[in-house]
């Protein structure tokens, strides 16, 4: 996971300050895959904290920070969310000289989450204690208190490309067919790839995708109702709109990307306009899926948008 974070911004502003012998007090990283902020931010506390000129990833200190136990860098929150209370503790801990290295680490994961959390630290942050550097993440930056942002370095880890991706899960021991779906579903984002690559079930969403795109109509669709019942209703929206995408580019360049070919005769099918109203109504069932629809209600519903969206632009 390393060599994928070297390529991020985060790394490389905090690497040349680190080399430079200009840590900032503190900063504020921006990402959006709110999954992988932990991990992403005990790499980042490794860079600042580790005596090699970025990090070995292999001495007491890089083997401390991987388990949130070393006594110079400290992580909130412990668990679950943010506290108002842990800011008490973070602010009363920064006045403590660091026991072991010439600096206190404070990592702050999704500090947006808590505005009574981000009052408490606005002092810390204006006049930080010597040596002592905040490393605070944000997934939507907007909610950050502008005092905040202001006296912070904002840094951002920005999506990923799909060769670096495929490179870093291919590290991590992932492959076949399942890594190269989960590559194209995730949207540049580490954490949603290995969401995806966890569902045991994605390549049957596939399977099943698909066929609904040939042949579902109005008489059988209560059968593919049927079959996505047990499966992950939001990895199928997903994977329906990717294979959308995949129909736009066959009608764009008159071919099918490898892996893609059963879709060719859905070309037959649909056009240009039910292609791109189809994904709209998608994204507007993925939004639903945070709000907790019945899933019946929601199956259901994607499905009838899909054959309603391909039937009238038919008829059109």
């Amino acid at each position: 996971m390393k060599k994928l974070l070297e390529t991020s911004t985060a790394y490389k502003v905090i690497s040349a300050d680190k080399k430079a012998g200009r840590l900032n007090h503190a900063y504020l990283v921006v990402c959006q895959d709110g999954d992988m902020h932990e991990e992403y931010l005990k790499i980042l506390a490794k860079l600042i904290a580790c005596d090699s000129e970025e990090f070995c990833d292999n001495c007491r200190i890089c083997k401390l920070i991987d388990q949130k136990a070393h006594p110079d860098v400290t992580f909130f929150p412990k668990e679950g969310k943010l506290k108002s209370d842990s800011a008490d503790e973070l602010v009363r801990q920064s006045v403590i000289k660091p026991f072991e290295i010439d600096k206190r680490v404070f990592v702050v994961k999704k500090i947006e989450e808590l505005n009574q959390y981000q009052n408490k630290l606005l002092k810390t942050v204006e006049e930080p204690p010597k040596n002592v550097h905040l490393l605070i993440s944000a997934e939507r930056p907007v909610a950050v208190l502008p005092t905040i942002k202001s006296r912070s370095k904002v840094i951002e880890i920005s999506d990923f490309t799909e060769n670096s991706l495929f490179e870093c899960a291919t590290r991590m021991g992932l492959s076949g067919e399942r890594l190269n779906l989960a590559v194209k579903l995730c949207d540049g984002k580490l954490g949603r790839l290995l969401s995806y690559y966890k569902n045991d079930d994605l390549l049957s969403i596939k399977d099943l995708a698909t066929d609904m795109l040939l042949n579902m109509t109005g008489r059988n669709l209560p059968e593919y109702a049927g079959k996505l019942k047990n499966l992950s209703v939001a990895d199928f929206i997903g994977v329906t709109k990717l294979l959308l995408g995949k129909l736009l580019e066959n009608l764009s360049l008159g071919r099918v990307e490898q892996g893609y070919e059963k879709l060719y005769p859905a070309t037959e099918k649909w056009g240009y306009g039910s292609i791109i109203a189809t994904i709209e109504r998608l994204n507007k069932f993925e939004k639903s899926i945070n709000y907790n629809i019945n899933n019946a209600i929601l199956i259901d519903g994607v499905l009838f948008a899909v054959m309603e969206e391909k039937t009238k632009w038919q008829r059109l």
